[in-house]
């Protein structure tokens, strides 16, 4: 029996995305372990058994108590855990996501209690350390030497950590699938659309597309912003906002919505300024549209000769850029709908999943 575990209150469209690849490999062998408030996602049956019935006085319980909904739904999913593994056979746990961690040292000690069972314990390294974080990598590598095996989604994340983990052979590079749209929607438009989705915060660069935005203005782009932003970050640059012309739309939207306003989209947009893994970059590299980004090494990995790439010790360089694409449209969009084709194959979420599979059984 194998534990997919993710207790964040919503259930990453990652996570979604592998597990429902990973139940058609071996369905009766899963047990997704959640949040209960993520069943709108997926549930196995298994675990409603155990203890979150369709009907559950918990689940109305917990809905009633409101503040304390995250924490308590939290902890009671560690107690599942538990209570699974002394109910069950359990062979693997995979944890996704350990969202406390960043703050206290509990799921440390969790972990360490876990390590008493006889089971294998698998940690996805989304990322390195949390987005805008502070430099925390001693203390993660501590929780990373915890597990028997850790995931990585490029070898740029292998490469940061590899070197101070006690046993560098148990990391395991399996790639970040890529998501489709689920649009009929396409770009014909005159004047030519860029998009920057996803939620925003410092690290994705927002305020770089803003002062480049005022250095194209002779350009024909209409540029579109989309997703919650940190309020943090919005007061830093919400001065310069106010005297471009960006379109922004600073709240959370449906994936289908989503999708829309990509499929409408000529050009997508990713100047951020650090980053392990970009899910939002995944999703746009199968639709075909025309991909900028930061000179980075996880972007550089994924995509080679075929990314566009721009560098962030130049104060011109995504303007320079968003030029160049501008006046090489026709050629570039060709050019990224040819290699779409490709990353859909390479990186479809079967393959992702059998591999996860196959590391499962070692």
């Amino acid at each position: 029996m194998i534990l997919f575990c993710d207790f964040t209150p919503r259930v990453p469209i990652y996570d979604s995305a592998i597990l429902n690849s990973l139940i058609k490999i071996k369905d009766n062998e899963m047990i997704f372990l959640t949040d209960p408030h993520s069943f709108n996602y997926y549930y196995s049956e298994d675990i409603r058994e155990i203890i979150f019935h369709k009907n559950s006085s918990l689940l109305r319980l917990l809905k009633i108590i409101g503040i304390f909904y995250k924490p308590l739904s939290y902890f009671i999913c560690w107690i599942s855990l538990f209570y699974i593994l002394f109910k069950k056979k359990v062979s693997v746990v995979h944890f996704q996501w350990l969202s406390l961690y960043e703050k206290v040292n509990i799921e440390l000690l969790l972990i360490k209690i876990l390590r008493n069972y006889d089971v294998k314990i698998i940690y996805t390294v989304h990322n390195v350390v949390p987005h805008n974080s502070k430099n925390q990598i001693d203390r993660y590598l501590k929780l990373y030497n915890q597990f028997d095996y850790l995931i990585c989604h490029n070898e740029a994340t292998k490469m940061e950590i590899e070197e101070k983990i006690h046993d560098s052979t148990k990391i395991k590079v399996i790639p970040h699938g890529i998501f489709t749209t689920n649009s009929n929607s396409n770009s014909v438009n005159t004047e030519k659309k860029l998009l920057l989705y996803g939620f925003i915060s410092e690290y994705k660069g927002f305020d770089l597309l803003i002062k480049a935005s005022s250095q194209i203005l002779e350009h024909s782009l209409k540029i579109k912003v989309i997703g919650k932003i940190e309020k943090k970050y919005f007061k830093e640059i919400e001065s310069d906002l106010s005297k471009s012309s960006i379109e922004c739309l600073f709240d959370y939207i449906s994936s289908d919505k989503l999708d829309d306003y990509i499929m409408e989209s000529d050009i997508l947009v990713f100047p951020y300024k650090k980053i392990s893994q970009s899910g939002a970059l995944l999703k746009a590299l199968g639709t075909g549209k025309i991909v900028v980004c930061s000179d980075l090494p996880a972007f550089r990995e994924l995509m080679g000769d075929n990314g566009l790439y721009f560098n962030l010790k130049d104060n011109e360089g995504l303007s320079k850029l968003l030029k160049y694409v501008l006046d090489n449209f026709d050629e570039l969009k060709q050019r990224f709908e040819e290699a779409s084709k490709k990353y859909l194959e390479q990186f479809s979420w079967e393959k992702v999943a059998q591999t996860t599979y196959n590391l499962y059984k070692l």
